[in-house]
């Protein structure tokens, strides 16, 4: 049985023993109750009757009366007091046969339990004040062994105790019935008002705290139906809040006039309002003024009412309107608890207000303190914060970070002649530009005077700087017309500086950029151009000359990103990334790649390939048969022999061309090239694997994947990294895996870097997938020890995650 079995029965068969108003109505529950738990086919109640036999008071299941009629159990020994049922009323055990045709004391009941198929059976004793027995409980099932399972076992102990004291409490009469009844009441009282207390500590916005009020006081048992209606300015119009309970018909009265239609709310919430004091009535079917709804009353079991006014910053606010099922129920402790209840949600409402009110002076001064009172954008302080955040994102994304500086040219003649107030309209007109050319994420701050600051992510290569700092001068450029009507155009000059080729700290990114931005000055005197790229006195190691001297000096590293299957859990491939030994760190591919020559790209890329296949091979005799992916510099594949050279490293290794795939980055018109369409289709009839890499990083990629032959898709980070801030991304990605299906090739995603955007691929029925979510790129060793410790998890039926669910939906 489920062991959702207490959480479900036990509170049906409690309010029967709080509620029955008869012994015939208790015993019909209980048997009707144990009747729809899993697994019970038939149940009755016995007693003693004359002469030492049980007699059935009330049975159920089909069979169970042509069972009583058939046999004979008794307690006045012989072979028919041996049974369960002897046992348990000897014992006062509840006492179980976990299978009847195995249990021999049970010989004289087989052959009728065989005809009705019965196997297990439970017999619970009744027991009374005095501990004795006076009736037994008896439940059997078609199951063997049912009874024995821990639910159950609860269950049973639960009956033999509670169940036997409420039946002698309904045998003895209304008078204890009616004892009973208040102590049940007084009960419900307190989880009233507990469950309206955690509503009001817990609730995360003011429409979760009345509606928490209502639902849990409307589960309390006391009240059928709670609602919290509003009235307006003129205290003539009520509009509901919020509401639970079955009668919400009724308090859908509450839209409209208070004091008008033949309903108890409006007659009683005005007064209620008008002497902000508690207002009930007790007897609403018993009023001939609420004639008019009776029939809804009855309709929905409602009996009395009562309405308490909310106060909220020490004004009447709002009416608690509770609607209960019995009459009288509104007594002085009722009324009183309902008080309370009003007055601890005007508290809570209170206090959240001033939680409110405290978060916005907070957030307020936040934003004064950091950000620029003329144009709005973030100041110094805020510059300073944002600065170290963007740098360990580029650090971990492994991209390029331009931090500028850039100030007007001849904004001083602009105040002189113009005045102060051109000077701020032009100040304001290029903060609003400059941040409309803005990524989501970069940052442009104002110094001061016209000293501006940008720090910029997303970049790959030097190249992209420059097509930046492009845009920004036409936008910067454009006319702005000054409160006198004229019309002024700007120039700016800008100096940059480029993370983490300049490596040093956030305060010396600034004064690189600072210096950059002189030159810039200096440069646009002779009309050589508006920005310029900051050149420290030493190279440190980043200039062409070294790196390819690190490279013929074998100062290539190679490491390794997992690809996951995210259907089966496998690990399919490796792809090999290059790092440069500098002493004792590693180079980025961001910081060498963009000073390194065609032939200097080519000589990395033989390193790595020869490197990787070796590897490659030592995991092979090690029992994992993996792919391995080689980034190919585009002009590479256009040397005549490039492919020869591939072909001879394979054998070298001994590795199957399938084994390989090259991952070409597209570059300009390169994809275009007749030439370059038939090298990579030479290859692919070699056997060796294509794919187009950072597809959907340039404009052009999708629009030619039509026209391309390639094995696999690998789909840019960019567009899934930031997924679970901008989950609708999620459709981008399905449309790709759409294409990538009609074109009968594998899409890879890289930038997998949290489990739930892996649940959220897995969902979207992606092939394979790499990032941080699965591994880090490591080197040969510390992959080979990652294989070692990686179990295979095949993707789950179902979304795992929030994200997961978005994806699926």
């Amino acid at each position: 049985m489920a062991p959702e079995l207490i959480a479900t029965a036990l509170p049906m068969l409690d309010s029967l023993l709080l509620h029955a108003p008869s012994l015939e109505f208790l015993c019909a529950g209980v048997l009707d109750a144990l009747m729809a738990l899993p697994g019970v086919v038939a149940c009755w109640i016995w007693q003693p009757g004359v002469g030492g036999r049980l007699v059935a008071e009330a049975s159920r299941g089909e069979g169970s009366a042509a069972y009583l009629r058939e046999t004979e159990v008794r307690l006045d020994g012989g072979p028919l007091a041996g049974g369960v049922a002897g046992r348990a009323w000897r014992s006062g055990e509840v006492t179980i046969t976990a299978d009847w045709q195995a249990d021999a004391t049970m010989a004289a009941w087989h052959g009728a339990a065989e005809r009705h198929g019965w196997r297990a059976g439970a017999v619970v004793p009744l027991r009374g004040r005095n501990g004795r027995a006076h009736r037994l409980i008896c439940l059997y099932s078609d199951a063997a062994g049912v009874f024995h399972a821990a639910p159950w076992t609860a269950l049973l102990a639960h009956l033999r105790t509670l169940l036997g004291l409420a039946v002698e409490r309904a045998e003895r009469g209304p008078e204890e019935r009616a004892r009973q009844a208040r102590l049940a009441r007084m009960q419900q009282l307190y989880r009233a008002m507990l469950s309206g207390g955690e509503v009001l500590l817990k609730a995360s916005s003011e429409a979760m705290l009345l509606r928490g009020l209502c639902q849990r006081l409307v589960e309390s048992g006391l009240f059928q139906t709670v609602c919290i209606g509003q009235p307006d300015a003129t205290a003539e119009w009520l509009t509901p809040l919020a509401g639970a309970g079955p009668g919400l018909e009724i308090t859908r009265r509450l839209a409209g006039p208070m004091g008008e239609g033949p309903t108890s709310i409006a007659l009683l919430t005005p007064l209620a309002w008008r002497t902000g004091r508690v207002q009930f009535d007790n007897d609403l079917l018993g009023e001939p003024r609420y004639a008019a709804i009776h029939h809804v009353l009855r309709e929905y079991g409602l009996a009395s009412a009562a309405v308490a006014p909310i106060r909220r910053g020490g004004k009447r606010w709002a009416l608690l309107l509770v609607i209960a099922s019995q009459p009288g129920l509104f007594d002085r402790e009722v009324l009183h608890l309902l008080a309370r209840l009003a007055g601890l949600a005007g508290r809570g409402l209170d206090e959240r207000d001033l939680k409110e009110a405290l978060h916005r002076e907070r957030a307020g001064q936040s934003w004064i303190a950091r950000h620029d009172p003329l144009t709005g954008l973030p100041n110094r302080l805020a510059l300073a914060e944002r600065l170290p955040v963007a740098i360990a994102e580029v650090r971990q994304s492994e991209g390029l970070l331009a931090v500028g500086m850039l100030d007007l040219d001849d904004f001083k003649q602009v105040n002189d002649r113009h005045g102060h107030a051109a000077g701020d309209t032009l100040l304001c007109a290029l903060g609003q530009r400059l941040r409309g050319q803005l990524r989501e994420g970069d940052v442009i701050a104002r110094l001061g005077g016209d000293e501006f600051a940008l720090v910029l992510g997303g970049m790959t290569q030097v190249a992209d700087l420059a097509a930046t700092a492009e845009r920004l001068r036409a936008a910067i450029e454009a006319p702005v017309e000054l409160p006198d009507g004229t019309l002024l155009g700007l120039r700016a000059s800008l100096g940059f500086t480029l993370y983490p080729l300049d490596d040093t700290t956030p305060e010396g990114l600034l004064r690189h950029a600072d210096t950059a931005l002189y030159a810039a000055k200096v440069r646009k005197a002779s009309q050589q151009g508006h920005w310029e790229l900051y050149r420290p006195a030493q190279e440190r190691g980043a200039t062409a000359l070294v790196l390819r001297r690190l490279i013929e000096r074998g100062g290539v590293r190679v490491h390794y990103q997992p690809i996951l299957d995210l259907q089966s859990g496998a690990v399919v491939g490796v792809e090999a990334l290059a790092r440069l030994a500098q002493g004792e760190g590693l180079l980025s591919p961001a910081a060498f790649l963009p000073h390194l020559s065609s032939e200097d790209r080519r000589a990395l890329g033989r390193a790595v390939l020869g490197e990787g296949l070796r590897d490659l091979a030592a995991w092979e005799a090690r029992g994992w048969s993996l792919g391995l992916s080689v980034n190919v510099d585009p002009a590479a594949l256009l040397a005549d022999d490039w492919a020869a050279e591939i072909q001879s490293a394979l054998a070298r290794a001994g590795m199957a061309p399938a084994r390989l795939t090259l991952e070409v980055l597209e570059s300009g018109e390169f994809l275009s090239m007749a030439q370059a369409q038939a090298r990579m289709a030479a290859l692919r009839a070699s056997g060796i694997r294509i794919a187009l890499d950072d597809v959907g990083s340039a404009y052009s990629s999708l629009l030619r994947l039509k026209a391309l032959r390639v094995d696999r898709i690998k789909l840019d980070h960019n567009f899934v990294s930031g997924v679970a801030a901008r989950p609708d991304d999620l459709l981008f990605v399905a449309s790709v895996q759409s294409l990538a299906r009609g074109l009968r090739t594998r899409l890879v995603v890289e930038g997998a870097e949290t489990p739930d955007i892996l649940d959220a691929l897995r969902v979207l029925g992606v092939e394979e997938a790499q990032g941080y979510a699965i591994a880090r790129p490591m080197p040969a060793a510390a992959l080979s020890a990652w294989l070692d410790q990686h179990h295979p998890e095949p993707a789950s039926a179902r979304p795992t995650t929030l994200l997961g669910a978005y994806a699926g939906y």
